[in-house]
């Protein structure tokens, strides 16, 4: 897992505005931004059944196709069930698989 190295005893200091538990805020992701599709490269996305669910059906093949093609199983010390996660492409910056010029091409 990646974290920020952020001293959390600064955050007051930071620039900008902290949310508080009370705020609500509305983003859009569009090509315009300068940012966009960054956040879908270079990251461990864990999965869970109902996610692996939804891939398999968007894509329209099998559970076990799903799994051969686009997950990696980590199976960690003292644990009994594995880690899955979705398998990043080793070109283009670790980018996610279903990820396209206009955005993701297996949601909305």
């Amino acid at each position: 897992m990646k974290y920020l190295d952020i001293d959390y005893n600064e955050l007051d200091q930071m620039e900008g505005r902290r949310l508080k538990e009370s705020d609500t805020f509305h983003f859009r992701c569009h090509g315009r931004l300068a940012c966009y599709n960054r956040c879908c490269r270079n990251l461990n996305l864990f999965l869970y059944p109902y996610d692996a669910i939804r891939l398999k059906k968007a894509l329209s093949i099998t559970s076990d196709s799903f799994l051969d093609r686009y997950v990696d199983a980590v199976l960690k010390e003292g644990t009994y069930f594995p880690h899955v996660l979705l398998r990043m492409r080793e070109a283009d910056e670790g980018a996610c698989p279903f990820l396209v010029p206009e955005g993701c091409s297996v949601y909305e």
